[in-house]
């Protein structure tokens, strides 16, 4: 990271800091607030401004990509912004009134299809894995369908503790930031540094009393983001590395990065289902749920996650070094589903006095 990327940051923290109290107003007055219920833990009005704050500083630090470096937005990107512009829209119409799961399935449908026939981004390349190369254009459409509508509900699912959501985006956009600036991708990088500012400023401030939800107008736009940005990074971005051609673990290093939304995902999507639920039907058992009836601070479990994910995505690219693509995956998988019953799922044990 160099030192204007870091100024970038910086002033997009500034922002999002500036912006965050007026969206906080705002939303209190509009009675755009959390409507409580059996599965929150804080049983009053919390603004839903997360969305807003996400996409005001988006729109500015677009516009800002383009002013700073002195070109156009790329297609994709301003594919992306529709897209999260879309999804937040429906959140807000969802945190107001409450949409069917199969409308807002209906809507994510549509934005990822419209997403694949406008930008170049498409899952069609396993490097490897599972034994799979490349895709063809047909498995490759419907794959890069079912992969983006996952991301835009796994972050919308995991939103249920002050600052789970935007900690797992921070963390992630972190290592999408440094592939980004790794590709020369200055527009992208700009872009990225503006998101990242908002979810740190979001973050900080949902362990205070002023907190401020992201919303389902937040996390939908937010899972669908990165998402996209996942996708472009390992489907386009050409990045060049001197010694292990990391590129082709880049499968294994997104799930790596996203291994808490999306076994946490798959486990409850299961349970719904085998106990004849829809697998969009709200219930607390969420790990992070688990976690917190034990007696965990938010800020602790969110804290306890995101170290996770940090600590797992460096020792992924630490042992690709020495393991095939399948090893690693199998790895990974083995460690991350061994976290998840530990540190979430195992009984605790009491002594007998």
């Amino acid at each position: 990271m160099n030192y204007d990327v870091a100024l970038i940051l910086l002033i997009a923290v500034l922002l999002a800091a500036l912006l965050y109290q007026p969206i906080h107003f705002i939303c209190r007055e509009l009675k755009i607030v959390d409507t409580p219920d059996w599965r929150k833990y804080d049983f009053k009005a919390i603004p839903l401004g997360g969305g807003f704050l996400l996409v005001a500083v988006s729109i500015v630090g677009m516009i800002a990509s383009m002013v700073l470096a002195k070109s156009q937005m790329s297609n994709d990107v301003l594919i992306m912004m529709l897209g999260a512009l879309t999804l937040f829209i429906t959140g807000i119409i969802d945190d107001l009134y409450q949409l069917r799961a199969s409308i807002k399935l209906l809507v994510q449908i549509f934005v990822s299809f419209a997403t694949l026939i406008t930008s170049s981004i498409l899952l069609d390349d396993f490097h490897g894995l599972f034994g799979v190369m490349t895709l063809g254009p047909t498995a490759a459409w419907l794959l890069t369908m079912v992969y983006l509508v996952v991301f835009i509900n796994m972050f919308n699912l995991i939103d249920g503790i002050d600052g789970l959501a935007s900690g797992i985006g921070i963390i992630g956009l972190v290592f999408i930031l440094a592939s980004a600036e790794m590709a020369h991708e200055v527009l992208l990088s700009i872009l990225i540094c503006f998101l990242l500012g908002a979810l740190i400023v979001l973050f900080v401030r949902n362990h205070t009393a002023q907190k401020m939800y992201l919303g389902d107008s937040g996390s939908l736009s937010l899972g669908y983001l990165m998402g996209c940005l996942t996708l472009h990074q390992l489907s386009i971005a050409a990045i060049s590395f001197p010694e292990v051609d990391y590129a082709i673990y880049g499968p294994v290093y997104a799930m790596t990065l996203f291994w808490y939304p999306l076994t946490d995902l798959g486990r409850v999507f299961i349970l719904r289902l085998y106990r004849g639920q829809s697998p969009f039907s709200p219930d607390r058992n969420h790990f992070h749920h688990k976690m917190v009836d034990r007696g965990h601070k938010h800020l602790t479990v969110s804290l306890i996650i995101m170290g996770l994910t940090l600590s797992y995505e460096l020792l992924s690219f630490y042992l690709s070094k020495f393991m095939g693509v399948n090893t690693l995956f199998s790895v990974m998988f083995a460690i991350t589903s061994l976290t998840a019953y530990i540190v979430f799922l195992r009984p605790e044990t009491t002594q007998n006095d």
